[in-house]
């Protein structure tokens, strides 16, 4: 999709004025401020201890990006709005109830995943008259009112209450702040979601979760259709009903509420698509499933030479043989081995391997599952690193090899990602409203640079330095020389940049900061700032790199010796391309 075409689309959206308002500015202090407020009467009531109110407070949000998604199943590719809440004030508030709220919902007719979908419906018969149907909820996010949010919770208040000591009135306003306070920007400008909830916070699915529930209670308690089978995956809902009902089942779940709206498919020929399989209805009403790929699906899985590790791959193309093997009921060994040659192979994994993968997942079948550890058993702690070949692997083998480590498992990720390769579709966030990240400020007298680290606003911490330096100009004014003298000596402790400016009378370009990393983990900022400080000419102090450990002083080096290799080259390819320009000129004069 082109970026225009792309822009355009995003723009129709956001002018739905029943889902979105437009903001005069930037609400993110106002609703950091309400945030926070919640959290310190939850922390005098005593609900909540010290250390969960410190985890809950927001201290340097910054106003989430909207995204759309393209549907490409659908005609005229329409966007899904994608809200990602990371950066928002209320985000770890809205995982904090997200939590309350997965322990204590339980609906009969909701599934978990397509494995236990498969296992249930596989074991169902029907009489004859009856047929399989789909509902679809038509935008069930965007669509979920508050007023159906409460009736949910306060239905469900007796499971709630047993996983939380926060009571009623005040629980209901929280979850009414944390819905009422999704927002984002899109193109510089500030919008407000002012209906349903974002697709991206933490709380919108298990609300929706609570809200479909009750749908389907109150439904069903008002109809006098049988519907012997009724199952649902957030708000795709699988249907059994009489051939002759289906209009008034439809019927009786679109006037539930006028925002929440259902479209129906039927079955074809005794099949219908549901999650990643096809029901089939067999002759003697019994039911059988299938794996199912859509269309528009391409086949693409890990592919066997990716840059990944060897296990990684072994274990995506032996749950997909397994996914395969459970869904596919209706057909023969035979046929499944096919389905899984087909797909693999384009895949370019060996046939060996795709032999070998297959006959383990017969042999587990076939023997007795193992045993669950014991709960006694020190649980694991899990830490991630980026795979690089050959340096990864040793790692992790001396980390197991190590007394030390016994309860520490690595995993991997990589760093080459689709999102690497491609244009990210979220617009870019002005440089001085980013937070958690390692900044660089050069000075505008000569080559010096000030590299620094910051969770909060960049624009706040250059704030910071500005008030040094307007501090800087009123000091010099000062006539009393002991007394200038003292206070000249606490302002260059403050920061190597100050230093520097009372030393020389320089002053930096606070306008032209520039980024040079950021990491949303704060723990990992102060050694991004280290490393960034050892591999550039700066004017930092040396005691900011004591914290790192002396193992990375070889790494830091050769990057520095490549960094300063690459500015020459950069340098003697400007100075050669201004020689050729000069050279070039001076033969058309002639």
């Amino acid at each position: 999709m082109l970026r225009a075409n792309y822009e355009a689309k995003m723009l129709e959206l956001l002018e739905d004025s029943e889902t979105y308002k437009k903001l005069d500015r930037d609400p993110t202090t106002k609703f950091q401020n309400q945030n926070n407020a919640l959290v310190v009467r939850l922390q005098n009531l005593g609900l909540i201890d010290e250390r969960t109110a410190r985890c809950l407070k927001s201290r340097a949000a910054v106003s989430p990006r909207i995204y759309g998604q393209p549907k490409a199943h659908k005609p005229n590719l329409p966007l899904r709005p994608v809200v990602p809440t990371m950066t928002a004030p209320t985000y770890t508030l809205s995982k904090f109830l997200s939590n309350i709220l997965q322990q204590s919902v339980n609906n009969t007719y909701s599934i978990r995943n397509s494995e236990e979908f498969c296992e249930y419906i596989n074991s169902c018969t029907v009489g004859p008259g009856y047929v399989m149907v789909s509902f679809d909820v038509v935008s069930l996010f965007t669509n979920i009112p508050v007023e159906l949010v409460r009736k949910g919770i306060l239905n469900q208040w007796n499971n709630i209450k047993e996983h939380t000591n926060i009571n009623l009135d005040l629980f209901l306003e929280i979850v009414v702040f944390v819905i009422e306070a999704s927002y984002f920007v899109f193109q510089q400008k500030h919008y407000q979601q002012i209906a349903g909830t974002a697709m991206g916070s933490p709380l919108s699915p298990v609300l929706a979760e609570i809200v479909t529930g009750e749908l389907v209670d109150t439904v069903l308690s008002k109809l006098n259709v049988h519907i012997p089978i009724l199952k649902k995956f957030v708000d795709d809902f699988f249907i059994v009903i009489p051939a002759n009902e289906v209009d008034t089942v439809l019927g009786a779940f679109n006037d539930y509420h006028p925002k929440l709206q259902f479209t129906v498919e039927y079955e074809v020929a005794g099949r219908l698509p549901f999650l990643d399989m096809v029901v089939v209805r067999n002759e003697d009403q019994s039911f059988s499933t299938d794996w199912f790929m859509k269309p528009i699906a391409s086949g693409r899985i890990l592919n066997y030479f990716s840059l990944h590790p060897k296990h990684l791959k072994m274990n995506v193309a032996y749950n997909f043989v397994k996914k395969v093997n459970t869904l596919s009921t209706i057909k023969t060994e035979q046929q499944k081995k096919e389905t899984v040659m087909s797909i693999l192979k384009l895949n370019d994994y060996p046939v060996s391997l795709i032999n070998r993968l297959i006959n383990r997942h017969n042999e587990r079948r076939m023997t007795t599952p193992a045993q669950p550890e014991n709960d006694d058993q020190q649980s694991n702690i899990y830490k991630s690193i980026p795979y690089i070949v050959g340096l990864t692997q040793q790692i992790t083998q001396y980390i197991k090899r190590s007394n030390e480590f016994d309860n520490i498992s690595i995993v991997h990720y990589n760093n080459n990602t689709v999102g690497s390769l491609y244009k990210a579709m979220k617009g870019r966030t002005d440089t001085y409203q980013r937070n958690n990240v390692i900044y660089c400020i050069g000075c505008q007298q000569c080559d010096a640079k000030y590299v620094g680290m910051t969770t909060n606003k960049l624009q706040t911490r250059i704030y910071g330095h500005k008030s040094d330096v307007n501090l800087l100009d009123k000091i010099t004014q000062i006539e009393n020389t002991s007394d200038k003298l003292h206070k000249l000596s606490n302002l260059r402790e403050r920061t190597a940049m100050m230093n520097h400016c009372v030393g020389t009378g320089h002053r930096f370009d606070l306008q032209n900061a520039n980024v040079l990393d950021c990491s949303l983990k704060t723990n990992r900022l102060p050694i991004l700032e280290i490393c960034h400080i050892m591999t550039t000419e700066n004017i930092n102090k040396r005691t900011d790199v004591d914290g790192l450990h002396t193992c990375y002083t070889g790494i830091m080096h050769t990057l520095k010796r490549l960094s300063h290799r690459n500015r020459h080259s950069r340098n003697d390819l400007d100075t050669n391309t201004t020689e050729i320009d000069e050279a070039q000129m001076n033969q058309n004069d002639e």
